[in-house]
């Protein structure tokens, strides 16, 4: 079969290279908004998982068009390249694999190396991934609904509903499903591709209030062991690493710092794409870069 960057050089023209997703044959590529959002478990589990990977980032415009003609403009290029159901997260693989949605790339990578163990020890583990899998959509689906959908004075009584009476019981049956497993991860003591997927959500979730978890003293103490697993830690600290947007530019949970809401800063009026390579680029792969940017200049 053909890499990852054969099955679009060989293809397609350069100006048809809208997204410039396949530059490394060596990396796994992941596209996503310039946001945590949905993506930002994949990439700390490929931080995780040691896979070096291109994180392709596609930014919004500004306000109030929020242009988002830069992944329109991929779709079709994704599509001739094999992408049966284009859409963000998308992600492709050395072997040329291409799949879409959050959870079924993640229980791909965890399948496909299994050294790694993050599909769980046995059937139980594997089957009490998959449902904290969907209890984090669960709990996440109404978060989105919450940020997404209500403006002004609605989203401050929406978000306290969502607070006040949403939240408190999901999380309570989260930290009493994790107790039961009596481990430190939300299986037991197999860390799997779920606990990518609750830290996630519980760091979403504690930006936007920061009282949301301060009665649920066993998640916090999850996240604390989360967030010390080595490959994660280098990969938090380093400027690769996305701490905010959280959610998209048009959303109410966009810049947050310390529960609050901040300034979303300008990009521009038309949207764009980033590429950020995990860990940095190699001089040899920084040097392929250039000799690609040159030819699709061309």
């Amino acid at each position: 079969g053909r890499s990852n960057t054969d099955c679009l050089l060989a293809d397609l023209h350069p100006e048809q290279h809208i997204d410039r997703r396949c530059t490394m044959p060596s990396r796994v590529v992941v596209g996503y908004w310039s946001t945590r959002a949905l993506v930002q478990p994949i990439r700390v589990m490929l931080a995780h998982m040691a896979i070096p990977f291109e994180d392709c980032r596609y930014q919004v415009g500004d306000a109030p068009k929020f242009d988002k003609s830069a992944w329109a403009e991929a779709i079709p290029v994704l599509e001739a390249s094999g992408m049966h159901f284009p859409n963000l997260p998308y992600l492709i693989d050395l072997d040329g694999t291409q799949l879409t949605q959050t959870h079924t790339i993640m229980r791909y990578l965890a399948a496909s190396r299994p050294e790694h163990g993050l599909m769980g020890q046995d059937l139980k583990q594997t089957t009490q991934a998959d449902m904290l899998s969907e209890v984090v959509h669960d709990i996440m689906g109404p978060f989105c609904r919450m940020t997404y959908s209500s403006w002004a004075l609605d989203f401050k009584q929406k978000g306290g509903h969502f607070l006040n009476a949403q939240l408190p019981p999901l999380l309570t049956r989260l930290e009493s499903s994790m107790n039961a497993c009596a481990g430190t991860w939300c299986t037991g003591t197999t860390l799997t591709y779920a606990d990518f997927l609750v830290h996630e959500a519980l760091y979403q979730i504690s930006n936007f209030s920061t009282e949301a978890l301060s009665n649920f003293h066993g998640l916090k103490a999850f996240m604390a062991n989360f967030e010390a697993l080595p490959n994660v830690a280098k990969y938090v600290g380093a400027a690769e690493y996305l701490h905010t947007p959280f959610h998209n530019r048009y959303s109410n949970f966009a810049v947050w710092k310390d529960g609050k809401p901040l300034l979303d800063e300008p990009t521009g009026p038309m949207s764009f794409v980033k590429r950020v390579y995990w860990p940095p680029l190699s001089e040899e792969e920084a040097a392929a870069t250039k000799s690609l940017d040159a030819l699709l200049a061309q």
